[in-house]
């Protein structure tokens, strides 16, 4: 299931596909979704709660 992601630098929302997803923390500890804008191929990022993080961590597993 494809996840929506704001780019920035295109200034629209884009679906990226669940394989290319990957969960981080941010420097202050913040847990994020990570992606690759299809037209761009800038990163974009999605901010997620703290109760959520286990669960897309074990979903999409968790990127560098």
């Amino acid at each position: 299931m494809p996840v929506s992601f704001y780019c920035v630098w295109c200034g629209k929302k884009h679906s990226v596909p669940a394989d290319t997803i990957g969960v981080r923390r941010t420097v202050n500890g913040q847990p994020q979704l990570v992606g690759e804008c299809s037209k761009s191929g800038n990163h974009v990022y999605k901010f997620i709660a703290e109760s959520k993080y286990a669960a897309a961590k074990k979903h999409y597993g968790y990127c560098d």
